[in-house]
């Protein structure tokens, strides 16, 4: 079933069909070496010791952090999805699009 503002969009223009992007083949990547248990055990640790400062954060604040964590991930997804397609390859979809 076809949306109803769609359906009118290509009523009045026509179905747009996107131009295909290029096809970037893989390069691969070098992976990471494996985080070890006890780096991971200590990153668990001082994340359970800041839990209640979380809990016990009033919304205003918790909103403010949580806007620089999206703020962050934006000013780095251009250059994510640029990375992500030199290692996965696309396939005529363009960079980015598992973002």
């Amino acid at each position: 079933m076809q949306q109803p503002l769609l359906g009118l969009i290509e009523r009045g223009c026509g179905r747009v069909k996107p131009s295909p992007k290029p096809v970037v083949l893989p390069e691969g990547f070098e992976p990471m070496p494996a985080t070890s248990e006890d780096s991971l055990n200590k990153i668990v640790t001082a994340l359970d010791a800041k839990s209640q400062t979380w809990v016990d954060m009033p919304p205003r604040e918790r909103a403010k952090l949580l806007r620089r964590c999206i703020d962050t991930t934006l000013a780095v997804s251009e250059e994510a999805a640029e990375a992500a397609t030199r290692c996965k390859g696309s396939w005529g979809a363009g960079v980015g699009e598992e973002l």
